[in-house]
């Protein structure tokens, strides 16, 4: 739209209001790719938003390194699933890290960044 600051302050502010009702988390979600509990949707969301913090981190020439409780957060959620996110085309094929690599970078190959 013409606003995306607002369009995005309006879907958080939405998100948080509908996270913060009782019993949300127990809860069923619809979405494109079908029904989940909320509670593994806001976990997505979660690592969703930790590697957008990275990437918009590198971006902008901010300080790249994430909490660490965040990026092994991020690696349990997503590491099931990742080698599924390349096969959609919305994300880079996973790269090898290089050796000794830290927890983060591991994160960030695993999801096609190279950081």
């Amino acid at each position: 739209g013409d606003d995306p600051v607002a369009t995005w302050d309006r879907a958080a502010e939405g998100a948080l209001a509908a996270f913060a009702e009782p019993g949300a988390l127990e809860r069923t979600v619809h979405l494109s790719s079908g029904t989940d509990s909320a509670l593994a949707y806001c976990s997505q969301m979660t690592m969703d938003a930790v590697v957008h913090a990275w990437d918009l981190s590198r971006a902008i020439g901010a300080d790249e390194q994430l909490p660490r409780t965040l990026v092994d957060f991020a690696e349990r959620e997503v590491s099931p699933y990742a080698a599924d996110l390349a096969r959609t085309g919305l994300f880079a094929p996973a790269v090898t890290p290089p050796p000794g690599a830290d927890a983060q970078t591991k994160l960030l190959s695993l999801l096609g960044r190279r950081p």
